[in-house]
């Protein structure tokens, strides 16, 4: 973006529509940026130029797509695990060629901790350089029954098993800013994802400072290869469309339901009415029900849109057709849902490498979003993935000689900056300068919902406890549309 920024006819104007989907997090399917001069290249596709031919514009041909027509059905269960190590390896060992000095993240779950074992099983001879971001002290740490807000006892055990790895944790300050317009001047526009990039920031300055160039992480693994067969109980069905002949019917999902229910810490009819009911609820009545429990839109729980560009983006009227599914879950089958994540995960992963390599000369690889891996995820029965009733069987199975039993057997998850409660605290005064600032901004002002963020603020929760079973509006809402308010003055003052 900051090349295409620069180019003559460009004006750099913002896209007050795109920015409002934006931060609504639907997709339109349209191609639009937060820049009305600039339209992105969609996933899969080329753009082709012919400046001295008839064309007119630039033609956008699609040349990669997902086929999730595919099956692909082996032998025996082992057998899926044997292929998913073989693809696992190519996709890890690819990554290590060349001469730049590689290193991997490191977090307790399953995803990085695997890619970092398999990457230390290729290079047996050398240190195996892994860095984990922990908690700045205990206090202010939040807690939840079936997560955990700090990495050191499980890396410490990750460590402890692989002989060869060399276990760095890197602390993230309480008191550690970044300035949001690094984050502008780095990729061309806002990214939502700010905190975790953050979060993250000391880690990335700690591999640049040992002299790291590449780093390995576990991206795209929940949709892959640790896919924990959630969304996947439909797939056993013949008379749905995710289900195809030689995939396992329903005969193979009743015996393991009630166990598979039990770790998922959810009920058998929860899961029936989350798979098979639920997804043909026609969009209006679920947007019925979404008022009429909630009594609120269903955007305004993560997004503090105001109401003027809610109407203005025909975001009541999406909200009850099929096309506004911002989250992805009311897909009829795993394979279109997983799919669709994937493509998202895509957008969100390269505003966060392009960030970490521009800022720290980090570029951040995913060797679990190898398309290899991810085809062949797609392609196999949702079976593997839940099989004997256990969430992620696929790869729990395949970790079961790399890793530490406690680590393959743990089903809790980690909760990413876990003092962010305590870190945006000390901000709330600076916040309250931004809001106001952004009152004296037209496009600000009338797109985002200036007393909504004002009460946020003044309601910041006060304990850990209550931060994490907080509504979603001071998790993500505030400081994403706080973000978005910051870009837009960085912008207009001219991307000074």
């Amino acid at each position: 973006l900051r090349v295409l920024l620069s180019a003559p006819g460009v004006t750099g104007a913002l896209d007050r529509t795109a920015l409002g989907h934006l931060l609504a997090t639907h997709r339109d399917g349209s191609c639009a940026t937060v820049y009305g001069d600039i339209q992105a290249v969609p996933a899969g596709h080329v753009l082709t130029l012919k400046p001295f031919s008839d064309q007119e514009g630039p033609v956008s041909t699609r040349y990669w797509h997902f086929d999730l027509g595919k099956r692909l059905h082996l032998e025996s269960d082992r057998a899926y695990v044997e292929q998913a190590a073989e693809l696992l390896d190519q996709a890890v060992r690819c990554r290590l060629r060349g001469d730049r000095k590689v290193v991997s993240s490191l977090s307790g779950g399953l995803d990085s901790s695997m890619v970092t074992a398999w990457a230390a099983a290729l290079e047996p001879c050398t240190s195996w350089p892994a860095y984990s971001c922990v908690p700045d002290g205990d206090d202010g740490v939040m807690t939840h029954p079936y997560g955990y807000g700090d990495e050191r006892e499980k890396v410490g055990m990750i460590g402890r098993h692989i002989p060869n790895l060399d276990l760095r944790l890197v602390t993230s300050p309480l008191d550690f800013t970044m300035d949001p317009v690094k984050a502008f001047l780095a990729t061309g526009g806002p990214v939502l994802t700010f905190p975790n990039l953050e979060w993250f920031a000391p880690l990335y300055q700690a591999m640049a400072a040992d002299g790291a160039q590449l780093c390995l992480n576990g991206q795209f693994g929940n949709m892959g290869l640790s896919f924990d067969g959630m969304f996947a109980v439909n797939d056993f069905w013949p008379f749905d469309r995710g289900w195809q002949a030689g995939d396992p019917g329903p005969g193979a999902l009743l015996p393991i339901l009630s166990a598979y229910s039990r770790a998922k810490r959810t009920t058998v009819t929860s899961l029936l009415y989350g798979g098979m009911v639920r997804p043909r609820i026609p969009r209006w009545a679920r947007d019925f029900h979404q008022r009429r429990i909630k009594r609120q839109a269903p955007w305004q729980e993560y997004c503090a849109l105001s109401e003027e560009a809610a109407q203005d983006l025909g975001l009541y009227d999406l909200a009850t057709s099929e096309a506004y599914d911002p989250y992805c879950f009311h897909g009829r089958n795993s394979r279109e849902l997983r799919a669709s994540i994937m493509l998202r995960m895509g957008q969100s992963a390269v505003a966060g490498m392009t960030y970490s390599r521009l800022l720290f000369g980090i570029n951040g690889v995913a060797p679990l979003g190898d398309l290899r891996l991810l085809e062949f995820c797609l392609a196999i029965p949702s079976l593997q993935f839940m099989l004997s009733g256990q969430p992620r069987s696929l790869v729990r199975r395949l970790a079961a000689d790399r890793l530490p039993p406690a680590i393959v057997r743990d089903t809790r998850y980690g909760l990413q900056d876990p003092q962010r409660l305590k870190r945006f605290a000390r901000r709330l005064e600076s916040w309250k300068a931004d809001v106001e600032r952004m009152k004296a901004s037209s496009l600000a002002s009338s797109l985002l919902d200036i007393p909504r963020l004002e009460q946020l603020i003044d309601t910041w929760p006060g304990s850990a406890d209550y931060a994490y079973k907080s509504t979603m509006a001071h998790r993500l809402a505030l400081p994403r549309a706080l973000h978005l308010g910051q870009f837009i003055l960085w912008s207009e003052r001219g991307n000074g």
